[in-house]
């Protein structure tokens, strides 16, 4: 499964300098890419309803962040944070599918992220950074 993950977040600013007040916004975009390989049990609550359980490996592929800020004078900046984050991300996937007689599929995910995607963490920080997913899928089943 390729995966595209990240966040996007704004936030207002206000500074002085020289005595004239500077507004803006940051608008700040975190990019991840995975490629993640699910091993999912699927058991048939009916014949159309399914529920799903199942680890999942993922490979980080790529991950960027983009800063832009604007107000005054506009500025934006890309850096590549992927040598920072672990190559490897391990997760427990639940859930639930729907198969039409007609062949098509719907199903709905949630991944639980189990590992600290931040390589070398500060021993005395106790905070850790996890994935935290949800995955939509459509497909047909060829007879």
């Amino acid at each position: 499964v390729f995966s595209m993950q990240g966040e996007k977040s704004v936030s207002d600013f206000e500074y002085v300098i020289y005595d004239k007040i500077i507004r803006g916004r940051y608008d700040k975009i975190t990019r991840i890419i995975y490629l993640n390989l699910p091993l999912m049990g699927k058991y048939y609550v009916t014949d159309e309803i399914n529920i799903q359980l199942g680890p999942q490996i993922g490979f980080l592929m790529k991950a960027e962040g983009e800063v832009t800020a604007t107000g005054d004078n506009e500025s934006s900046s890309t850096e590549d944070f992927k040598d920072e984050l672990n190559s490897i991300d391990f997760g427990l996937n639940f859930g639930a599918g729907y198969k039409m007689d007609n062949g098509f599929f719907f199903d709905a995910r949630y991944n639980l992220g189990l590992s600290d995607l931040v390589k070398d963490r500060n021993s005395n920080d106790n905070d850790t950074l996890k994935n935290s997913v949800i995955n939509f899928s459509v497909g047909y089943i060829f007879q």
